[in-house]
């Protein structure tokens, strides 16, 4: 049974971050290593730009804010949270 889905991020993109490099170098297109959130989703998915704010798990709703900085609330049956990734190619340790 296929059921709702709905994504909260603030990037409207997946990006395959092991191949940034390629594309610094121009072995690859950027537009190779992205793709849309969307496109993931398919039809049975609900995409929202925006940034997850508060928790409220007594009443099943996350707080979030718009790229405008609106405010508003969703409901949920479930929920999972990823967090995603913060790369930082730049520090190494050559320990």
């Amino acid at each position: 049974k296929k059921l709702p889905l709905t994504v909260v991020s603030p990037n409207n993109h997946f990006v395959f971050t092991p191949l940034l490099a390629s594309t610094a170098v121009g072995t690859l297109e950027f537009r190779c290593i992205q793709e849309p959130i969307r496109t993931v989703l398919g039809a049975n998915g609900q995409f929202i730009q925006a940034k997850a704010r508060s928790l409220d798990p007594n009443n099943k709703k996350i707080v979030c804010q718009s790229v405008h900085n609106d405010t508003f609330e969703l409901e949920y049956d479930k929920l999972v949270i990823a967090v995603g990734v913060q790369t930082n190619v730049s520090r190494h340790s050559n320990g």
